[in-house]
């Protein structure tokens, strides 16, 4: 695990003139559980890597921790926005598993997830995404904001690649 961490931040240390940080809410339908997550976006070429980890506290029927890394592919690009699809792979600790009517519930899992995710083109990037984990058959909404860091330099973010679009203020 610790592995990980430490591959991811040598990629972020690698391209962070263009990466984007942020965080938002994570929904889980199935479970009905609202968890928090916080992610960066690592653009290289045409695709974006994205590390991510959420948790979902105990105040929900399902409380876990997610940390893992995914892949975002551009498709559609319009106005100052572009959908993306998304795979993702990640640890996942259950929490509270021993309370789970499920029979081969543990603490220890993989996840793996493909969905689809629209972000704006800007300094503050809202974004929005439909994933659906394969391993749990379960669908989870996120909402989220990023900011770009490349704007203190005067260009946004754009479909992984700097852009000649002004931010605001600037």
């Amino acid at each position: 695990m610790k592995y990980l961490f430490i591959c991811i931040g040598v990629l972020l240390a690698q391209y962070s003139y263009s990466q984007s940080i942020g965080g938002g809410l994570a929904g889980n339908i199935q479970t009905e559980s609202l968890g928090i997550e916080l992610r960066a976006v690592v653009p290289i070429s045409f695709i974006s890597i994205t590390p991510q980890i959420a948790y979902y506290p105990f105040f929900n029927k399902v409380s876990e921790v997610y940390a893992g890394i995914g892949l975002q592919v551009p498709f559609l690009s319009f106005r100052s926005s572009h959908l993306y699809a998304l795979g993702h792979v990640s640890y996942d600790a259950w929490l509270n598993y021993t309370e789970s009517p499920m029979k081969d519930a543990k603490l220890h899992n993989i996840a793996g997830e493909v969905g689809l995710g629209i972000v704006s083109d800007r300094c503050l990037n809202p974004f929005a995404e439909y994933r659906y984990n394969l391993i749990f058959r379960e669908a989870n909404i996120r909402i989220g904001i990023l900011i770009d860091l490349s704007c203190n330099s005067g260009a946004g973010y754009h479909s992984g690649s700097r852009s000649s679009v002004k931010c605001p203020g600037k």
